[in-house]
């Protein structure tokens, strides 16, 4: 048999049996396993178990005890949940139970403080109150009330509030300090993402420095201090100004002041502080683009310049040069007089011109623009105390919170 044959028959029953082989296995790997009949049926929902391999089932029996233990837990949560929620309305019906009672306290006490002052609120003791003018007399005198002697009225009016505070039995509250205290909070050195909301071009001159363009950010989440703390600033105004660096191209910016309201409208923050800005890349400094308008102005010096020394040349050809014994003489030559002059006037003209773009392109100095709407961090780099201010800013509904039923009882 020539080899050729030979080796195609080899090859053959190679491929043969290879296909054989990849058959067998097939089959014995579908061969469905024997399932033995569950002796016990249940009635209604029945968990339906896919036909999977050993791996697979044991992945599917993994899976299915942690979604159960999930349930079970999260059945556990809501019970907590229900319980707290009962808890808290509870709590907040007592509240609400002891601040009806202290409202009717009051108006029970002002009932009797009215009941019991023999003077009416506003009148001294010793004045009363003038009859209606009779006919002829006139209302002016009337209307003329009596003069305070001293101190009487005044006198009057705290002794009126004296004796209406010992009645009532309450005591003045003596604790001043803590409150104090209470409405101031300390910001340690930290940091907060904040949005640029107006863009600037930071002048890059040295008087920059003492004379800083001004620019507005809004801080945008809390702010992080040492140790993983956290501080709600978020939504305050801060006000900085920097001034531009063509070493870096960037503009550095130093902070002013920080300006917080608080969500009910009735506390003020306005602080000054200070510290820095960071850009996006966690560099100081904010990256801009590098605007200049002088190349302009010193090509059209330039220009102004060649137009001088051409007029100069143009003035000087009128003349013609003698030299002597004494020295080179300087001769108007004869007809040449309107060149000489024409000459002039071009270079004189130039020479004013050329000053005038070369102050201009003086200042024109580089400036460093940054756009609005950048993402930037502000960074508190010394720890500067918060003093809370007592203003209303939201109005009514604003600056006094709480239930409205509660509200009408006491008055407001």
């Amino acid at each position: 048999m020539p080899p050729d044959k030979k080796q195609k028959l080899t090859r053959f029953f190679f491929i043969a049996g290879l296909a054989l082989l990849a058959t067998i296995i097939y089959y014995a790997r579908s061969e469905k396993p024997v399932e033995s009949p569950s002796p016990q049926t249940e009635v209604g929902f029945k968990e339906i178990q896919p036909k999977l391999g050993y791996l697979e089932k044991s992945l599917y029996y993994e899976t299915t005890a942690r979604v159960k233990a999930l349930e079970k837990r999260l059945d556990r949560l809501s019970l907590e949940l229900k319980a707290l929620n009962g808890k808290l309305s509870e709590t907040k019906e007592a509240e609400k139970r002891d601040v009806f009672q202290k409202i009717e306290a009051l108006r029970e006490e002002l009932q009797s403080l009215r009941e019991t002052s023999p003077q009416k609120e506003g009148i001294a003791p010793g004045f009363r109150v003038p009859s209606p003018p009779s006919e002829g007399q006139s209302g002016e005198t009337i209307r003329k009330r009596p003069s305070v002697i001293g101190d009487i009225g005044r006198r009057s009016a705290e002794a009126v509030k004296d004796r209406g505070k010992q009645t009532s039995g309450t005591t003045p509250d003596k604790k001043p300090e803590k409150e104090k205290k209470e409405n101031v909070v300390y910001l340690p050195p930290s940091f907060v993402e904040a949005d640029l909301i107006s863009g600037f071009a930071a002048p890059t001159m040295e008087a920059a420095k003492s004379e800083p363009i001004r620019t507005f950010l809004r801080l945008r989440d809390l702010a992080i201090l040492p140790n993983e703390v956290k501080q709600d600033l978020k939504g305050c105004f801060v006000i900085a100004e920097g001034y531009g660096n063509l070493a870096d191209e960037r503009a550095h910016l130093r902070l002013l002041t920080l300006s917080c309201i608080a969500r009910d409208g009735a506390s003020v923050i306005n602080e000054k502080v200070k510290g820095f800005v960071v850009d996006e890349d966690g560099k100081i400094g904010l990256r801009g683009r590098v605007v200049t308008k002088a190349g302009a102005l010193l090509a059209r010096s330039f220009i102004a310049g060649f137009l001088e020394g051409f007029g100069e040349a143009y003035s000087q050809s009128a003349y013609s040069l003698t030299t002597t014994a004494a020295g080179e003489l300087k001769t108007l030559n004869p007809g040449e007089a309107t060149r000489a002059g024409v000459g002039k006037g071009i270079s004189s003209a130039a020479r004013n011109i050329s000053q005038f773009y070369l102050a201009m392109a003086r200042q024109a100095f580089p400036v460093i623009e940054v756009g609005a709407g950048k993402r930037v961090v502000v960074v508190f780099d010394e720890g500067v105390e918060l003093h809370i201010r007592k203003h209303c800013l939201g109005g009514r509904n604003g600056c006094r919170k709480g239930d409205p039923e509660i509200l009408a009882l006491a008055g407001l």
